[in-house]
């Protein structure tokens, strides 16, 4: 039985300041902010097996601060085209301490932005082509049994190029989307586990790891008709490849294997009807 009772507070402000103009409108436009985030979370953990205490009673006190500025602007050019580009540059600090001894420090500074290509085709038609790079922090893994060399991971960069038609008929009877992307994933973060002691389920470690890199291929798109003023169908559809390379640890090994939580197809079929 493992009982936990947490408590955690967050502040958090996020501080913009757009344009009037636009790039569709006058041929410019802009944005700048800065985002703040503190977060506190206290934690106390009793693991027991049959009305015995299993291990002592486990106290953590983790802290963390996210600062961060971006900016946005986007051009008209020639033939109907929009160009945009953003950066985002933020700095992640954290500390933990527990009623074990262990402390943890790390200190993350992570760098993303987009540059996009569009172009609208009439009222309801449009196109666009993106590249973009986001991240996630890193961070450590609590615990006793956690291996030194898996106490802490690296933040996760994700490279992603994406490019998308997305239209509606005239009379809004039909509307369809359809986009295609490609990702490389850089130190990929992953949950994985191993058991210090065969046969004793207790001593079950789950720990987030970098695997090497990642790849992940896809294909997204929907379709939505009106068949009548009360009726509306739709249907959605996505396939998806994806692998990990070159991760290995220990006895494992998972190159070219699919990443978790991450369908090969997936698909919906809908229907509304509004008397």
């Amino acid at each position: 039985l493992r009982d936990a009772l947490r408590r955690i507070r967050a502040q958090s402000q996020d501080l913009r300041f757009v344009s009037s103009a636009t790039a569709r409108d006058e041929g410019f436009g802009w944005l700048l902010g800065v985002y703040a985030l503190r977060l506190e979370e206290d934690n106390r953990q009793r693991d027991e097996f049959d009305g015995a205490l299993l291990r002592p009673v486990l106290d953590t006190h983790y802290e963390a601060v996210n600062l961060a500025a971006y900016g946005e602007a986007e051009w008209a050019l020639a033939a109907g085209l929009l160009f945009s580009a953003g950066l985002r540059v933020e700095t992640r600090s954290a500390d933990y301490r527990d009623s074990d001894g262990a402390t943890f420090s790390p200190t993350d500074d992570m760098l993303g932005g987009n540059l996009s290509l569009s172009r609208e085709f009439g009222d309801r038609s449009d196109w666009y082509l993106t590249a973009s790079r986001g991240y996630k922090a890193g961070g450590f893994n609590i615990g006793a049994l956690v291996p030194d060399e898996r106490r802490e991971f690296d933040p996760e960069y994700l490279w992603n190029l994406e490019t998308g038609l997305r239209s509606a008929g005239a009379d809004g009877t039909f509307a369809g989307e359809l986009a295609l992307f490609y990702m490389w994933r850089e130190s990929q973060q992953v949950a994985t586990s191993f058991q210090v002691v065969p046969g004793d389920p207790l001593s079950y470690v789950f720990y987030t790891d970098n695997a090497a890199r990642g790849h992940n291929a896809g294909v997204e798109a929907s379709l939505a008709w009106r068949v009548a003023p009360a009726l509306n169908v739709g249907a959605t559809l996505g396939l998806l490849q994806t692998e990990y390379v070159g991760y290995r640890y220990g006895e494992r090994n998972l190159d070219g294997r699919d990443q978790a939580h991450a369908p090969n197809w997936q698909y919906s079929l809908s229907a509304e009807w509004n008397a």
